[in-house]
């Protein structure tokens, strides 16, 4: 995020925050483009089908922080 010039490094966030913002991304996704554009190096195509917004929130949500 700070390559992407998204966040600067003295930034101070929760993991929270980097949630929220995953969620806020994740809708703003053509996942039907992302999966065209990477169906040509995937052997079983099928594995793309739970490839959504949804999918990939619930994966953020279960998210934790080390300690």
């Amino acid at each position: 995020m700070i390559q992407s010039g998204h966040l600067t490094e003295d930034a101070e966030f929760e993991l929270v925050d980097i949630k929220n913002m995953l969620c806020g991304r994740f809708d703003l996704i053509d996942f039907s483009q992302a999966k065209s554009d990477i169906t040509p190096f995937i052997r079983d195509k099928h594995v793309l089908d739970i490839w959504s917004a949804d999918f990939f929130k619930q994966i953020t949500e279960s998210l934790s922080e080390r300690e």
